[in-house]
């Protein structure tokens, strides 16, 4: 079953080297991105790649069962999995699949459609997020505060 957590924006803090997948979605779309194969090359791993092109390192698993994580070979085929659905929730702020490891935000204001996007498509930005546990520790890294809302509104999910 899906589970899906729709928060407003609080704060949003941005690790360096995060890169978010932007996507333009036209009304009622519920599928968007898609599925590509690369070549590995000789330094790649799964960590290195799922960091790259966007992904969670679970997603990459679980489309290429047969290949080696860690050393997955030059030239070995690599499927990217960049399709996404998305969940059942209000289409606004933040909204967090627990179940797919994946968190959208849909940000209030779009600005200018870009060349080629059709009129009333919306922007959707998507990063793969992880759970972390009490013996884990927080990964150190330089971070920047892009904004803040007084005292939000926040529920923790069951």
């Amino acid at each position: 079953m899906l589970r899906a957590v729709s928060v407003g924006l609080s704060f949003v803090c941005l690790a360096a080297g995060a890169h978010a997948a932007e996507y333009w979605i036209a009304e009622g779309d519920d599928v968007f991105g898609s599925v590509e194969v690369i070549a590995a090359r000789h330094e790649d791993t799964f960590v290195r790649l799922a960091r790259t092109h966007n992904v969670g390192y679970e997603e990459l698993r679980h489309a290429n069962p047969s290949v080696d994580e860690w050393l997955p070979g030059e030239g070995t085929k690599i499927t990217i999995p960049s399709l996404y659905v998305l969940p059942r929730a209000p289409r606004s702020g933040i909204v967090v699949n627990v179940a797919e490891l994946r968190m959208y935000y849909f940000p209030g204001d779009s600005g200018p459609l870009p060349e080629g996007v059709a009129p009333g498509s919306r922007r959707v930005i998507t990063h793969p997020i992880s759970i972390g546990r009490m013996d884990w520790s927080t990964p150190l890294g330089a971070t920047t505060v892009t904004g803040k809302v007084a005292n939000p509104a926040w529920y923790p999910p069951q």
